[in-house]
């Protein structure tokens, strides 16, 4: 019976070695993308779809927003208290003769509040394309 139990007891240390061996492993595996408070998305710029700026993968912190995301990849002109977007890189608003404008995706979707407003997520793709509207 004395055996057995040190077998049992054995096992378990086993059992325990093995837990904390993989939770030691997980912070060296490269599991985690990005540090802790920190988000990974993806910024494209274009004009009429055709690319104005090259894509970007850009690191921002947790809260970040769609304008946030913008202004680190670009030169950004605002308006109306920074919530509406002017000028990418010089390329501004037009409303004589054609009307043209800055227009922001994200996930391929138009959200529905301004790029200041709209909360970022770990892989978003945020798309800003200038054309007609």
């Amino acid at each position: 019976m004395l055996l057995g139990a040190k077998r049992n007891n054995l096992l378990k240390l086993v059992a325990i070695a093995i837990v904390v061996a993989c939770l030691l492993a997980i912070p060296l595996s490269g599991c985690q993308s990005t540090p802790s408070g920190q988000i990974e998305v993806r910024v494209i710029v274009t004009q009429d779809n055709s690319t104005l700026i090259p894509d970007k993968l850009v690191k921002l912190d947790d809260g970040s927003t769609a304008m946030d995301a913008l202004q680190r990849v670009a030169t950004v002109e605002t308006k109306y208290g920074g919530g509406f977007v002017e000028a990418i890189n010089g390329v501004r608003s037009q409303y004589l003769g054609t009307n043209k404008d800055w227009f922001y995706y994200v996930n391929e979707v138009s959200p529905n509040v301004g790029a200041a407003a709209y909360i970022l997520h770990d892989g978003d793709v945020v798309h800003w394309d200038f054309h007609e509207w």
